[in-house]
């Protein structure tokens, strides 16, 4: 079906085929390649659903009229998050003849003014000059020597292509050498730069010791990426330097760093997960089981299970929830009675009784049938379990179902009753189908 917007463009290309905007979201490189038409000049006027552009200069393609009349310009379509403005300097990205296709979501276009002019058009001419983007060796030399450009949309192209096409890690270890040396580079977008292609996972032994270095900034930008990359070093030092992130006075760098240390062996990195669990953020404290996960699904943190079952009852919901889905992933089914008392509860927010009740079912999932009918407390909690039916809420619904069928047997009249309920009346039809499923097992 055409919409009301595909209908205004066909209209409007009727009035003027000759010319169209390239999609956004792309870089000045692609525009700069994939254009027949480069225009520098001013938005004269607009009206009645079209642009008079006054050409000043032809950077790329064939001479054009002194003014040009462009289409669509309406009051409904924006560039981005606004409309051309009438008196606006503007390179545009044009395409025409026989490839013109509606481009529904935006322009190709720059915008500059007297002080940005001669850089913006300076910068547009030497993408002009780089061979296709086929010959990426040639392309990916250009952009890191450009990297320090003293032309501003020269290095920001330049960063955006580092960030975007060196991301790869066989790229990385291609250009290692150069965005090593990036690195070092007193700019801190340069710097961030650097960081976020593939040296932010490869593990660089020549960048650690710079990455440590922006650890110990005040950008915090720069400081975020370099948490991230020490993620995947695994030495002491990075490990080190991780554990002095999980105390800096800034909350997110600590959730950051919590995060990046939970593939860490290092009872140093599980003394520091562990001392978060007390931090005076509820934001961090939150998070900080998460760090953990690694810890209890090896078992090597049940020192850890009596504080996460005290998190079950701090003051904020949130955390709650998180401390029982990581008691969860310990498997350890002598947990299990703490976190039945929290069903217990009135007010249970849907969150927590959804964390309680996926925590219950993680630790019974790879139990055998004998082993689960063992557990007593869950047979005899089974009212609670027929209470979460009852209140009809799609996760905790979900997650009782699949326990009370793990009881096989042993579920109770009133059980069965209630599952014969929601395979029937529950408004979620996963629901009744992990319903059906339970009744089923004996």
């Amino acid at each position: 079906m055409v919409n009301k917007f595909q209908l205004l463009w066909f209209l409007l290309l009727l009035v003027n085929p000759a010319l169209a905007f390239m999609p956004p979201n792309v870089s000045t490189l692609e525009l700069a390649q994939d254009s027949d038409v480069v225009l520098v000049g001013t938005m004269r006027s607009i009206k009645d659903g079209q642009a008079e552009f006054a050409v000043e200069q032809v950077l790329k393609g064939v001479k054009v009229a002194p003014v040009i009349k462009v289409a669509p310009i309406n009051k409904e379509i924006t560039m981005g998050t606004r409309l051309f403005r009438e008196g606006e300097t503007l390179v545009l990205f044009l395409k025409g003849g026989d490839i013109l296709k509606p481009m529904l979501d935006g322009w190709g276009s720059l915008t500059f003014n007297p002080e940005t002019k001669n850089e913006t058009i300076e910068g547009v001419n030497q993408l002009l000059l780089l061979p296709p983007r086929s010959e990426k060796d040639a392309i990916a030399q250009a952009m890191l020597a450009w990297a320090i450009s003293d032309n501003f949309l020269l290095r920001r192209e330049a960063h955006r292509y580092i960030s975007q096409q060196l991301y790869n890690r066989d790229n990385g270890l291609k250009y290692q050498k150069q965005l090593v040396e990036l690195l070092k580079n007193p700019s801190a977008d340069v710097r961030a730069a650097a960081l976020s292609s593939s040296l932010q996972f490869m593990a660089s032994p020549e960048a650690l010791p710079l990455i440590i270095e922006m650890t110990r900034g005040t950008d915090l930008r720069l400081v975020q990426s370099a948490s991230m990359a020490l993620a995947h070093y695994h030495t002491p030092e990075s490990v080190a330097a991780l554990i002095a992130l999980t105390r800096h006075l800034n909350p997110d760098l600590r959730m950051r760093a919590l995060i990046d240390l939970d593939d860490s062996g290092s009872l140093e990195a599980k003394a520091a997960l562990v001392a978060l669990l007390d931090d005076p953020n509820p934001k961090v404290r939150a998070l900080a089981p998460r760090g953990l996960v690694m810890w209890l699904r090896r078992g090597e943190a049940k020192d850890v299970l009596p504080k996460l079952i005290t998190m079950l009852k701090d003051p904020v919901d949130e955390v709650r929830a998180r401390a029982a889905q990581e008691i969860g992933e310990s498997r350890d089914v002598s947990t299990i009675p703490a976190l039945l008392e929290v069903l217990r509860r009135p007010n249970l927010s849907e969150t927590l009784e959804a964390r309680v009740t996926g925590a219950l079912y993680l630790m019974i999932s790879n139990l055998r049938p004998d082993q689960v009918t063992e557990l007593k407390e869950l047979k005899e909690a089974q009212q609670l379990f027929i209470v979460s039916l009852e209140r009809s809420r799609r996760l905790p619904s979900l997650h009782v179902a699949n326990i009370l069928g793990r009881l096989g047997k042993n579920k109770t009249l009133e059980a069965t009753a209630a599952l014969r309920h929601a395979e029937e009346k529950h408004p979620h039809a996963d629901v009744r189908g992990a319903a059906r499923h339970a009744l089923a097992m004996h």
